[in-house]
């Protein structure tokens, strides 16, 4: 939501609103704490909840969340740096590219 968030802002024009969204993404992301948490419920579901292990709980993480903190960290790095950051397509855009229907690139 929060990458999303920034995503919009940017687009309005609220590079400095936009920033900080990108920053909490990836403040949220590398928190190890919170990272621990989450392995601990993987792991409590995957035991308790389906009675087998599917995946190792940091595997499980990096498909969740990998790809949605490295876009992030690009994010920041390109508006910091002054640049134009590359932002989620509207659904004019995707449409007009001949891509209806794909609005959603998969992040949670």
């Amino acid at each position: 939501m929060l990458d999303h968030l920034g995503d919009t802002l940017w687009r309005v024009g609220d590079a400095e609103g936009a920033v900080d969204a990108w920053r909490q993404v990836v403040e949220i992301l590398e928190d190890t704490e919170r990272r621990e948490r989450l392995s601990q419920i993987y792991l409590f579901i995957q035991g308790r909840q389906w009675g087998l292990f599917v995946a190792d709980p940091d595997e499980i993480h990096e498909r969740q969340f990998g790809r949605l903190l490295e876009d992030a960290r690009e994010k920041l790095r390109i508006a910091e740096r002054g640049g134009t950051p590359a932002v989620t397509a509207t659904f004019e855009e995707l449409s007009a590219a001949g891509k209806p229907g794909e609005a959603d690139d998969g992040r949670p």
